[in-house]
This record gives structure tokens, C-alpha cells and sequence, in this order.
């Protein structure tokens, strides 16, 4: 998945995870998590609840006029792994004409 946070469709609740925790890996606010993510602040709060909940960012307070986000080790591991869950050579499956989905070009196909 590029970090391009794609606008021009719904996201699932892991993509939103994805694009939160790509955010954070610089401090960011979550007035910039709103704007960036293209997103609501009620939503934003129960995803940055959910993230510092399970250690995925933390929060910072010193000295700044907001709260900042920073990715923490746990999330920078989460981050890569949905990286190559969202890797073009992953998602590669094409659909045929009867509706059917083929084979990833990462999985041989059988030669029977």
C-alpha cells in the first residue's frame, strides 16, 4: 500500500489501522491524522484509543500545545507487516471472465 493514503475508496478498519500508524511514524498530531487520513475526529479518537491501548503508539505531552503520536517499536512492527500484506506482488490477483480469481504471481500454479 502505497503512503499515499488512497481517498478514492472505503477503507476497512485494518487499512485505517495502516494509514494511522504510517502517520505516526513521525510525530503527528491528530488534527493531522484527521486531515491527512481524511477522516473524522470522533473516529480518530476511538482508533488512537484502540492504538494506545495495544502499545501500538504513544503519547506525548512535553511541552507541546497538543498531545503528538509517535509510533512505538511494537507499531513499526505491525506497520511492516501490513506493508506486506498490502504488497502489490500480494494482491496481484486477477479476475477472468467467468468472475473467478487466478493465482498471485508469487504462488506457482499447479501444471496439472
Amino acid at each position: 500500500m502505497e503512503s499515499g493514503l488512497d481517498r478514492a475508496r472505503r477503507r476497512d478498519a485494518t487499512q485505517v489501522i495502516y494509514d494511522l500508524l504510517y502517520l505516526a511514524r513521525d510525530k503527528v498530531t491528530k488534527t493531522q491524522m484527521v486531515y491527512r487520513a481524511n477522516l473524522n475526529f470522533h473516529v480518530v479518537d476511538g482508533y488512537i484509543d484502540f492504538l494506545l491501548g495495544k502499545t501500538f503508539i504513544t503519547r506525548s505531552d512535553d511541552g507541546q500545545r497538543w498531545p503528538m503520536y509517535e509510533l512505538t517499536e511494537r507499531g513499526q512492527r505491525l506497520l511492516a507487516l501490513l506493508e506486506e500484506l498490502y504488497s502489490p506482488s500480494l494482491l496481484s490477483y486477477v479476475k477472468d471472465k467467468s468472475g473467478m480469481f487466478g493465482c498471485s504471481r508469487r504462488i506457482p500454479q499447479s501444471p496439472l
